[in-house]
C-alpha cells in the first residue's frame, strides 16, 4: 500500500496531500498561460479583464484558471466579436505549455477542461 507524501502548508498549519500541489502547481501554470495570452495585446487588456472578472465574479484574478466559463463570459462583454482573438491567444499558450492535441478547440473552457483531463481527478 501506497504511503501518501504530505507538505506543510505553511498559509495555514496542516497538510497538503502531494496530489493537490500538483493540481495547484497546474492551475498557476493556467493562469500563466493567460497572463501570456493577455499580454499580446498589452498590459491594459489584462488590467480590464481581471478587473472586470473581479469585479462581478467576486473571485480573485487566481480563481481565473478555475473558472475559464467566468472568464470567457467577462471577456465576451468588454470585446464582443473580438473576443474570439483573445481566446485564441490563450489557447495558443495553453496548447504550446500542456501539449494539447492537434484539435480545434471552442473556447477557453474546452481547452482547460482538456488540462484537467490530463492532470487527472
Amino acid at each position: 500500500m501506497p504511503i501518501p507524501i504530505f507538505l506543510l502548508n505553511h498559509s495555514k498549519l496542516g497538510e497538503i496531500p502531494l496530489a493537490q500541489i500538483e493540481i495547484l502547481d497546474v492551475y498557476r501554470e493556467i493562469n500563466n498561460c493567460i497572463d501570456q495570452g493577455f499580454s499580446n495585446f498589452g498590459s491594459s487588456v489584462s488590467k480590464v479583464i481581471y478587473w472586470k472578472f473581479e469585479f462581478d465574479t467576486k473571485l480573485g484574478r487566481a480563481e481565473a484558471a478555475r473558472r475559464p466559463d467566468l472568464l470567457s463570459k467577462t471577456i465576451r462583454e468588454i470585446f464582443r466579436d473580438g473576443s474570439k482573438v483573445i481566446e485564441d491567444a490563450v489557447i495558443l499558450q495553453l496548447r504550446s505549455k500542456f501539449q494539447l492535441a492537434d484539435r480545434k478547440y471552442v473556447s477557453l473552457e474546452d481547452a482547460i477542461g482538456s488540462i484537467r483531463k490530463q492532470a487527472g481527478p
